[in-house]
């Protein structure tokens, strides 16, 4: 847990205590469980609120993030972006990360996509 959550964490904590206690003191006919469900509740909302906030953000870079394109051969040297496809050695390969690396297997920002087809007997 990084700092910036654990002190989301707290302040969720803090938050949650202020609300039990306002509904203690608000309603004193609320059996101790009724309070939790309400406080439960309520807490639930907020944290589907947040996650719903930071799932929509995240699906809106990927689908920024999400274009192709086609380079043609590979050049050495040339930086490549995520998404951008070259052919190497008669393979089309994918750029998963910002390189100048020549495309090969055993490496994280190049994954093969198709390889050359061999000749039939």
């Amino acid at each position: 847990m990084s700092v910036i959550q654990f002190k989301e964490f707290a302040k969720t904590l803090r938050v949650v205590k202020a609300e039990v206690l306002s509904l203690s003191k608000q309603t004193p006919k609320l059996t101790t469980e009724e309070i939790c469900m309400t406080t439960t509740l309520k807490i639930m909302t907020q944290i589907l609120k947040r996650v719903d906030k930071d799932v929509s953000a995240a699906i809106e870079q990927l689908k920024s993030e999400q274009s192709f394109s086609f380079e043609g051969q590979h050049s050495a040297g040339k930086e490549y972006k995520r998404g951008q496809l070259v052919t190497h050695k008669g393979c089309l390969w994918y750029c998963n990360n910002p390189t100048s690396r020549v495309p090969s297997t055993g490496q994280f920002d190049w994954t093969l996509a198709v390889k050359p087809m061999r000749a039939s007997k």
